[in-house]
Protein backbone atom coordinates (compact mmCIF):
# COMPACT_ATOMS: atom_id res chain seq x y z
CA UNK A 1 0.00 0.00 0.00
CA UNK A 2 3.01 2.68 1.04
CA UNK A 3 4.30 2.11 -2.44
CA UNK A 4 1.19 2.95 -4.04
CA UNK A 5 0.79 6.29 -2.16
CA UNK A 6 4.16 7.18 -3.32
CA UNK A 7 3.60 6.23 -6.46
CA UNK A 8 0.52 8.41 -6.36
CA UNK A 9 2.01 11.43 -5.07
CA UNK A 10 5.06 11.49 -7.34
CA UNK A 11 2.47 11.65 -10.22
CA UNK A 12 0.52 14.46 -8.91
CA UNK A 13 4.00 15.78 -8.21
CA UNK A 14 4.74 15.80 -11.68
CA UNK A 15 1.26 16.91 -13.00
CA UNK A 16 1.36 19.71 -10.77
CA UNK A 17 4.09 21.64 -11.53
CA UNK A 18 4.50 23.74 -14.26
CA UNK A 19 8.33 24.38 -15.35
CA UNK A 20 7.36 27.50 -17.92
CA UNK A 21 4.72 29.48 -18.95
CA UNK A 22 3.82 31.61 -22.10
CA UNK A 23 6.25 34.11 -20.74
CA UNK A 24 8.99 31.21 -20.90
CA UNK A 25 10.62 28.90 -18.37
CA UNK A 26 10.86 28.88 -14.44
CA UNK A 27 13.76 29.88 -12.84
CA UNK A 28 14.95 28.81 -9.34
CA UNK A 29 16.81 30.30 -6.34
CA UNK A 30 20.28 30.61 -7.92
CA UNK A 31 19.19 31.90 -11.24
CA UNK A 32 19.02 35.42 -12.70
CA UNK A 33 15.59 36.57 -13.86
CA UNK A 34 15.26 38.11 -17.48
CA UNK A 35 14.75 41.49 -16.65
CA UNK A 36 12.29 42.19 -19.33
CA UNK A 37 9.83 39.50 -17.42
CA UNK A 38 8.07 40.32 -14.29
CA UNK A 39 8.09 37.03 -12.26
CA UNK A 40 6.33 35.96 -9.55
CA UNK A 41 6.59 32.85 -7.00
CA UNK A 42 4.32 30.07 -7.99
CA UNK A 43 2.06 28.77 -5.67
CA UNK A 44 0.91 26.20 -7.26
CA UNK A 45 4.89 24.18 -7.56
CA UNK A 46 5.77 25.20 -4.35
CA UNK A 47 2.15 23.45 -2.81
CA UNK A 48 3.18 20.34 -4.36
CA UNK A 49 6.83 20.48 -3.55
CA UNK A 50 5.80 20.30 0.22
CA UNK A 51 3.19 18.22 -0.53
CA UNK A 52 6.26 15.51 -1.82
CA UNK A 53 7.62 16.41 1.63
CA UNK A 54 8.34 12.84 2.54
CA UNK A 55 10.57 12.50 -0.73
CA UNK A 56 13.57 14.18 -1.46
CA UNK A 57 13.16 15.43 -4.73
CA UNK A 58 9.95 17.34 -4.82
CA UNK A 59 10.98 20.25 -3.00
CA UNK A 60 14.80 20.56 -4.25
CA UNK A 61 13.72 20.40 -7.33
CA UNK A 62 10.34 23.31 -7.12
CA UNK A 63 13.68 25.57 -4.66
CA UNK A 64 15.84 25.20 -6.74
CA UNK A 65 14.28 24.48 -10.20
CA UNK A 66 11.01 26.37 -10.49
CA UNK A 67 9.29 28.30 -7.63
CA UNK A 68 9.46 31.51 -9.60
CA UNK A 69 7.89 31.87 -12.82
CA UNK A 70 7.42 34.79 -15.44
CA UNK A 71 3.90 36.10 -15.52
CA UNK A 72 3.90 39.02 -18.31
CA UNK A 73 6.41 41.67 -19.98
CA UNK A 74 7.67 44.94 -18.56
CA UNK A 75 6.15 47.48 -20.90
CA UNK A 76 8.41 50.53 -22.60
CA UNK A 77 6.34 53.70 -22.78
CA UNK A 78 7.68 55.86 -25.12
CA UNK A 79 7.03 59.79 -25.20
Amino acid sequence: MKPLVVLLVVLLWCLGCRSSTAYGPCIGLNQQPDTALTYEYSARNIFWGLAGAELIYPPIKVLLDENRCPVSRHTRRTL
